[in-house]
């Protein structure tokens, strides 16, 4: 049996996040993506953000049966020509059928460090939730131009989602959010930005998805 995918002609989402970007595909817009994100990164950056959720929602509900992708990071988020964003590597992913009560499958614990939660780590649950909350992080990781563990930094910083965390209860998440969205971005919407990611975290605490 031969695969034959779509050609994502400009990568993936990490490509464009952090000092050491891939080279450009020769196009206006990826030269001025490339490195350290440009002025013009936020004419994509929402498509791309709302195109994967919109990617992910799509599997979670207008499926025959809920499909729980299990590896959602960004690399895993590939962007098109026209910077349309596609979820893909399904390896991993498991199917549940929600025609039923049963809402969650037991499973070995599987996917990428610094993406899945604790609660499916510790319960070996697996919901929607899973997927969510790698989201969230995905977004902070747009946010703050930083991969999700880091251990070049402080122990207190190493943990993005719990650095995170504990700025948004010191109510100083200006502080790391990264420079180049800073006066690219209105601070509303900044803010905003964060309280959907923060959302994607704490959703994990709570019975419901919404």
């Amino acid at each position: 049996m031969i695969l034959v995918y779509e050609y994502m002609a400009n990568g993936t989402l990490v490509d464009y996040l952090y000092k050491n970007s891939r080279k450009g595909n020769g196009n206006d817009i990826s030269i001025i993506l490339l490195g350290r994100r440009g002025s013009r990164f936020v004419l994509v950056l929402p498509m791309i953000c709302i195109g994967a959720a919109h990617g992910l929602d799509y599997l979670h509900k207008d499926t025959e049966k809920c499909v729980i992708h299990r590896d959602v990071k960004t690399t895993n988020i590939l962007l098109d020509e026209n910077w349309v964003a596609k979820i893909s590597d399904f390896g991993l992913c498991k199917m549940v059928n929600t025609s039923h009560t049963r809402t969650h499958v037991s499973t070995y614990v599987k996917g990428t460090f610094g993406y899945f939660d604790p609660t499916y780590f510790l319960t070996r649950r697996l919901t929607k939730k899973l997927d969510v909350y790698a989201f969230g992080v995905v977004l902070f990781e747009v946010l703050c131009a930083r991969p999700p563990v880091d251990t070049s930094v402080k122990e207190d910083q190493m943990s993005l989602v719990l650095w995170v965390q504990n700025c948004i209860k010191k109510r100083t998440l200006d502080h790391i959010i990264d420079f180049s969205l800073k006066g690219q971005i209105s601070p509303n919407c900044l803010r905003v930005f964060a309280e959907v990611a923060n959302k994607c975290y704490i959703i994990i605490q709570k019975k419901g998805l919404q």
